[in-house]
């Protein structure tokens, strides 16, 4: 009952917050503000998939239209960063990572119908049909094991998981890819090799139908509308500060040249696998001429103030697309710019 109020309490706070005569008053203050958001998988009810539901997007994009919010891409914001002011004040941009081919069937047809502009990341070795990427598999075998726990040592971790509900799966895969991102290389792929035995899951050499990617064709049919850009997310989706110098190296500039041969304006901006980079790796992307790297760090993209360190590239943080609206129009407006001032002016006192 408690936590009913209180979400009753905050949606009314939002909506009141984030009412375009608000934000008409606050919007001076935010006008060299941008929006990036990261999105996944779409929901396909045909072959079992979770993901995003299409009626939620299509509201999102409504309600950004209603607001008249500036949907540009990410070419603008970076073309507004060169110039040093974003193309309109608090601009929105949306990419999809990975490429998979709910992005082109269920979710290109509802941003095309809002005019919006999207930047698709691909993976191109997925795209070419070489490889199935490592968190697609374990997503497969955690969503589609029929036991109700399991059991996988990771490390010097043995890690259990509760599987009886959608939501403690949904989690359990969460916490499970997240801790495959930070293990050493070789402990990384000890764990893809343990899943199968401790999912009772046979996983398949080649990609299911509900796991598959967008095709090249795909991609040229989007780009050719003008709304769909693309851009590189490496050739096979491995963390690159596991890798040796070559093999790291290679993946930033063997994804960019796949693009360039099949596509015909791919966007020169860099999507680093499971959001993991150092300095080691942004050198690469800068060696490799691209103009800017996206990141899975919450944050804005700021034109008023210089956020590159020497020289290109640009750094563009992004947010994972919330599941609710009230969530979404606080981060789509000043509401949470201006709860990030607040803590920063309360860390000075």
């Amino acid at each position: 009952m408690i936590q009913r109020a209180k979400g009753v309490l905050k949606q009314i706070a939002v909506r009141a917050l984030a009412h375009p005569r608000v934000c008409t008053v606050v919007n001076p203050l935010t006008g060299c503000l941008g929006t990036v958001f990261m999105l996944h998988r779409f929901e396909d009810p045909d072959r079992g998939m979770p993901g995003y539901p299409v009626a939620f997007v299509g509201q999102v994009l409504e309600h950004l239209r209603r607001r008249n919010c500036p949907l540009v891409s990410l070419r603008d914001l970076i073309d507004g960063l060169n110039r040093g002011s974003l193309p309109l004040g608090h601009s929105v941009a949306f990419t999809f990572d990975d490429g998979t081919y709910d992005q082109a069937e269920i979710a290109a047809p509802v941003f095309s119908r809002y005019d919006c502009p999207v930047t698709v990341f691909l993976i191109t070795g997925f795209v070419d049909n070489k490889l199935w990427p490592w968190d697609d598999r374990v997503a497969y075998a955690i969503q589609k094991t029929t036991r109700t726990s399991v059991t996988v040592q990771a490390g010097r971790e043995t890690l259990s998981y509760d599987l009886r509900t959608d939501a403690r799966r949904a989690a359990a895969l969460d916490d499970l890819r997240l801790r495959c991102k930070l293990l050493p290389q070789a402990e990384f792929h000890a764990v893809l090799e343990r899943l199968p035995e401790a999912t009772s899951m046979i996983i398949p050499e080649a990609v299911p139908n509900g796991y598959a990617a967008m095709t090249w064709d795909d991609a040229r049919v989007l780009e050719r509308g003008g709304l769909f850009s693309f851009a590189p997310h490496s050739v096979s989706h491995q963390i690159l500060p596991g890798m040796a110098d070559d093999a790291a190296r290679s993946e930033i500039t063997e994804s960019w040249q796949r693009l360039q041969q099949e596509l015909s304006n791919p966007l020169p901006v860099f999507n680093f696998p499971s959001g993991r980079f150092g300095v080691r790796e942004v050198g690469f992307v800068r060696d490799a001429g691209f103009f800017a790297f996206v990141t899975t760090e919450a944050g804005y993209v700021y034109s008023c103030r210089d956020t590159r360190s020497t020289s290109l590239p640009w750094r563009l943080d992004r947010f994972v697309l919330p599941d609710t609206l009230e969530d979404f129009l606080q981060y789509s407006t000043w509401i949470e710019w201006g709860k990030q001032w607040v803590r920063s002016k309360m860390r000075l006192l």
